[in-house]
């Protein structure tokens, strides 16, 4: 817990290779019935192009790094206010523990 009067922001993230997600069930914060199928990991992934489209946004001069699970989609995935409330709103509901 922040018990300090200063602001304070916390960054945790990780990756599991698809693999190693693909058929698990949940663990931590998740229920055991939950299976992480193909749509889990597509739905969860959105997060990565969007944030891909925003920084690239912002540093126009670097090339753009290509997400290779969302090459043919990458247009469907850009960084507007519908896909941050559809994909980025409560996204952490959608983490894959194992």
């Amino acid at each position: 817990a922040n018990t300090s009067p200063d602001l304070r922001v916390s960054l945790t993230f990780g990756f599991h290779r698809r693999a190693s997600v693909l058929g698990q069930t949940g663990a931590l914060s998740q229920t055991d019935n939950e299976t992480y199928d193909e749509q889990r990991i597509f739905e969860r992934s959105a997060v990565i192009p969007i944030a891909i489209d925003a920084r690239a946004n912002h540093y126009k001069d670097e090339s753009r790094f290509e997400y290779q699970p969302f090459l043919k989609i990458v247009e469907k995935f850009q960084d507007t206010e519908a896909n941050r409330a559809k994909y980025l709103m409560d996204y952490n509901l959608k983490d894959l523990s194992i």
